[in-house]
């Protein structure tokens, strides 16, 4: 997921430090968009999405200002989203991150974001449902198949001894 989200981001412009991710983090330097990781973090927690301010290397800002953002993936990875999410996700952050100060945008994105996790909750409970299901049909499959070889055993007895009586 975190690959993913990386690609989302190296595609639209993004340097990733370290050029992409080996875990589920990864950093983004936000100079070449000429916004502070300060403001970035604001504006995307208004639109639901959670990311932390962050310096980033030769970085020209304060600690408390920061010229970069750091964004994981686990808890959105814990709600069940897959890449196809990870890209929206970057799509989404693009969207603030390009439009830092117009609420109505920050705005659209957060009902973006809510309608999102909407989706990906039922999604996550209906695979878990279906997994329950399948793991029933597992258990009663092997019940069939113990009944069957036992009944199979009593029907090779019964002949082999109606052989015998012969």
């Amino acid at each position: 997921n975190a690959d993913a989200m990386a690609k989302a981001f190296v595609k639209r412009d993004y340097h990733l430090i370290s050029g992409g991710t080996d875990n589920h983090m990864m950093l983004i330097d936000l100079r070449n968009k000429n916004i502070t990781g300060k403001d970035a973090e604001q504006a995307l927690v208004k639109a639901d999405i959670t990311v932390n301010k962050n310096m980033v290397p030769f970085d020209t800002q304060s600690p408390f200002v920061t010229s970069g953002i750091r964004v994981g993936t686990p808890a959105i990875t814990t709600r069940g989203m897959k890449e196809h999410e990870m890209a929206k996700i970057a799509e989404l952050a693009h969207k603030v991150i390009t439009n830092i100060g117009n609420d109505e945008v920050i705005q659209a994105v957060r009902k973006e974001v809510k309608e999102l996790i909407k989706l990906s909750t039922q999604l996550k409970e209906a695979n878990n449902h279906l997994s329950k299901k399948n793991v029933d049909l597992v258990v009663k499959n092997k019940e069939l198949k113990d009944t069957l070889d036992t009944t199979k055993t009593k029907v090779e007895k019964v002949i082999k001894k109606l052989k015998s009586q012969k």
